[in-house]
């Protein structure tokens, strides 16, 4: 869910910004194999490895990031109340950060809480998860567009007019300060 995520707020971000919008590159550790990078849990634009000795804001810098927008998605999940056979919601909790690369002064944060209809174990599983995969793509439809609505266009700041424009990275995980 968060590659997909991220994929669509960057669609949406360059659609309505006019390729203003990178997205941060990965460092990977030092001595992996391209077979690594490959690896879908690794191919997930996170600031979890990082050059020895350089924190995110650093990296960040040396990359030309002026404005970080960071995701973290919590939470995620079929949830039911309990009980013999629920029926079960697809949810969500999406928590999105702008901010200031330079000082790490967070500028804006949206929570965000997704939850789909509710449906039996059976029928998410059916037809090789079809309908789960499905609400998992409406949700990440849904969230982006809110991501972009709430954030860059409500609460985004101007940029600076000496400023090459305004740089957005997207992160999975919560860069260390």
């Amino acid at each position: 869910m968060p590659e997909q995520l991220r994929v669509l707020v960057d669609e949406l971000l360059r659609e309505q910004n006019g390729g203003r919008v990178v997205l941060v590159r990965k460092p990977l550790p030092e001595g992996v194999g391209p077979e690594f990078a490959r690896l879908s849990s690794v191919r997930c634009a996170t600031l979890a490895w990082l050059p020895k000795g350089q924190t995110a804001q650093e990296y960040l810098a040396s990359q030309g990031i002026d404005t970080a927008l960071e995701i973290q998605v919590r939470n995620s999940g079929l949830k039911g109340n309990g009980g013999v056979n629920p029926s079960l919601a697809l949810c969500a909790e999406v928590r999105t950060s702008l901010v200031r690369v330079r000082d790490w002064r967070e500028l804006a944060s949206v929570p965000l809480k997704y939850q789909s209809q509710k449906h039996k174990f059976t029928q998410w599983a059916a037809e090789d998860a079809r309908l789960f995969r499905e609400e998992i793509e409406r949700c990440n439809k849904t969230v982006s567009e809110e991501i972009v609505r709430q954030l860059i266009f409500k609460r985004a700041p101007s940029p600076s007019p000496h400023a090459n424009g305004l740089n957005l990275a997207v992160s999975e995980h919560q860069p260390a300060k």
